[in-house]
């Protein structure tokens, strides 16, 4: 399936030839799978997921194959849990975490270089969310110039204030999603939560995703800093205001090529669908060195959300092939430790 390649070089005598997969069978244990050196002086074994990117996990191929069949039938808007591999394939926790840890990472890269690298073009709405908020004391050394912004602001101090996380967003009508992380931003407790600025958008590079030919337009929600955005890219920014519980209106004088509705459902629909991907049981927070700050798992989680939307949902079988893909080009530059003979 493209998961587990064979080494294509002896690390120790350089041979070219490489037999395998073999098995060894021991005694009152699971056999042992292999690649071997063909050189009749050098026989050098390699363990068989060596050359993968589950090296180090210890599993046989059949479970393996039985894992990883698994992760792919599994439904594609849920997150797929240690809990569920372990009643499902019978291995142990540690494994199962492995096996996640390994596919989470590679999904999750791909779909931070497929943000930063999709182009957009005609009608794109554009959003920002809230993925929750976690509270920082007031010592906090990552958001001390926000916190001292606030306290000279409200002449008032508090022994913690509400951080929340934040997400940027466009969105191609019938098109590709991408998305951008803006930095925490620290507010007073019982205020609304902050509206993203013009600094803040043009800081996430989601403006250069933009293609610069042929007919475009920016749909908000009514931010003003979407107006700048606009007038930055040169193109229209048509506005809808959900203040005044004004969701979406017909436009009459527009491009043909473009869409006559303002509004922001698209991307708000997107917004509830990732929502619904993160589990709820993550910890928005970890503590670090410098104080609390946001959980790299959750953002592990949001780039493998957009990756598997800009696959456009597909099968079983076609996820299957994409995940072979990321394989192929994580395992390109594998070296061999280990060996022994």
């Amino acid at each position: 399936m493209g998961f587990v390649h064979k080494p294509n070089l002896c690390p120790t005598c350089e041979c070219k030839k490489i037999q395998g997969p073999c098995q060894q069978t021991r005694q009152n244990r699971s056999p042992w799978w292999f690649w071997r050196c063909s050189f009749w002086s050098c026989q050098t074994r390699l363990p068989f997921l060596n050359n993968s990117a589950f090296v180090g996990l210890r599993l046989q191929p059949k479970t393996l194959v039985q894992l990883i069949l698994h992760y792919a039938s599994s439904s594609l808007t849920k997150v797929v849990t240690r809990d569920d591999l372990v009643q499902a394939v019978n291995v142990g926790w540690q494994q199962g975490q492995h096996f996640l840890d390994v596919l989470t990472t590679q999904e999750a890269e791909a779909g931070e270089l497929f943000c930063k690298t999709a182009v957009l073009s005609r009608s794109i709405e554009c959003d920002a969310t809230g993925l929750g908020r976690y509270y920082v004391k007031r010592t906090n050394l990552l958001m001390a110039d926000q916190i001292q912004q606030l306290e000279d602001k409200k002449k008032s101090q508090c022994k913690a204030y509400p951080c929340h996380i934040r997400l940027l967003g466009l969105h191609e009508r019938g098109g590709a999603f991408v998305a951008a992380f803006l930095r925490p931003r620290v507010a007073l407790p019982k205020s609304r939560p902050p509206v993203e600025v013009w600094d803040e958008i043009r800081s996430s590079g989601l403006l250069d995703r933009v293609s610069h030919r042929g007919k475009r337009a920016l749909y908000s929600d009514g931010a003003r800093a979407w107006m700048t955005a606009g007038k930055h890219l040169g193109i229209k920014c048509y506005q809808v205001s959900h203040q005044r519980k004004e969701f979406c209106r017909s436009l009459s004088e527009v491009d043909p090529k473009l869409s006559k509705k303002a509004g922001t459902q698209v991307i708000d629909r997107k917004w509830k669908a990732l929502k619904d991907f993160l589990p709820s049981n993550y910890h928005r927070k970890i503590n670090g060195p410098h104080g609390s700050q946001v959980n790299p798992r959750m953002r592990q989680r949001v780039f493998q959300f957009c990756w598997r939307n800009s696959l456009k949902w597909p099968s079983p079988a076609q996820f299957l092939k994409q995940l072979a893909k990321l394989q192929g080009k994580n395992c390109s530059g594998v070296s061999f430790q280990g060996a022994e003979k």
